[in-house]
């Protein structure tokens, strides 16, 4: 029996020791990781949380579990469980500089990842089809609001294993509705004034920075320089959300039928267009529920909780926010408060 709270103080206490002035680490993960850490243990404790429900959600024990982590940033999901016991961990995400930043951290750590994966999940199926050991738990900490397309990537994650089980965090609550601002003003930003390509892997890029609406129109002038403004307008409009290759197809099929596509139903959902990356896509729980119970899983989300570690006025209030929240785990009464949710998801 895992106890997970007192793993989580003992690997903070782990992490709190490191000298990362001196590790080897691009200078943006190494930000990131000292921003964690300022936060005390909470996101260590969020981590065990999803850990903990990946581990209760099987019948495997820690020894026989081959996870995962999707979108692993600098690791440290991965590490929490290494560190509990589970045996075979592979990391994967799309930013070199983070897969160099773990590779760094487990040196320090002494806590050894199995392999690595730079890339999306075409990656990840392409790395699996020549491995023998299949993960049989997925995890993904903040990283499944910002997949282009979930459907497929559940869809990847079956033909990988047809009996994997997947467990995603996300702090794009759509019940919460303070939340739901909050991210509504981001994505705004990102699609008409510009967003920040801090720790972005875009080398090259020639749009990187620049509002979304403004890449998708440019697109839009250099596939058919013979459009309008007010054409080329209305395409980027109606195309808010799509990757570049999708955006030509549109055009595409305009140009055959001469009918615009349907405006986007979400009023700020958007993605940037060459890396196909969403800002921060707001799906209901509904949504997901019909997107998991699709490729034929079963589907339930557990409310997850605020830090307290705090002043003494916001500790208070955290403090009885997560009472309500550990009564309402599992409903919507928690979720219209609740700072993340965790998704999970097993094949029926």
């Amino acid at each position: 029996m895992i106890n997970y709270k007192q793993q989580s103080k003992d690997f903070f206490s782990q992490l709190s020791k490191l000298d990362l002035d001196n590790i080897r680490m691009p200078s943006f993960t190494k930000d990131y990781l000292k921003n964690l850490l300022k936060q005390q243990t909470y996101f260590i404790d969020v981590f065990a949380f999803v850990v903990k429900n990946a581990i209760e959600n099987t019948n495997f024990t820690p020894n026989e579990i081959r996870l995962l982590d999707f979108g692993a940033g600098n690791g440290l999901v991965s590490f929490f469980a290494k560190f509990c016991g589970i045996q075979h961990v592979v990391v994967c995400d799309v930013r070199p500089a983070f897969i160099e930043a773990i590779k760094q951290l487990s040196i320090h750590l002494d806590i050894y990842i199995d392999d690595y994966i730079i890339g999306d999940e075409q990656h990840v199926l392409k790395y699996y089809q020549k491995e023998t050991n299949k993960p049989n738990i997925c995890i993904g900490t903040d990283v499944i609001e910002h997949v282009y397309s979930v459907e497929k990537l559940i869809l990847i994650l079956r033909e990988i294993n047809p009996s994997i089980t997947l467990v995603f965090s996300t702090a794009s609550v759509f019940d919460n509705w303070f939340k739901k601002q909050t991210l509504y003003k981001l994505m705004y930003k990102d699609e008409h004034i510009g967003y920040n390509t801090f720790g972005d892997n875009e080398d090259g890029n020639l749009f990187a920075g620049q509002p979304f609406f403004a890449v998708r129109s440019q697109i839009i002038q250099k596939h058919e320089p013979s459009f309008t403004t007010a054409q080329v307008n209305h395409l980027a409009l109606c195309t808010r959300g799509l990757h570049q290759k999708d955006i030509i197809k549109t055009i595409d099929k305009y140009k055959k039928t001469n009918i615009y596509p349907p405006k986007p139903l979400h009023k700020y959902n958007t993605c940037n267009p060459i890396t196909s990356s969403f800002t921060e896509q707001m799906i209901t729980h509904l949504q997901y529920k019909n997107i998991f119970t699709a490729s034929n899983y079963t589907f339930k989300s557990v409310n997850g909780f605020y830090n307290t570690y705090n002043t003494l006025l916001k500790k208070a209030f955290y403090t009885l926010a997560n009472i309500w929240l550990n009564y309402f785990k599992i409903n919507y009464l928690g979720r219209i408060i609740a700072p993340f949710v965790v998704l999970i998801s097993k094949p029926k």
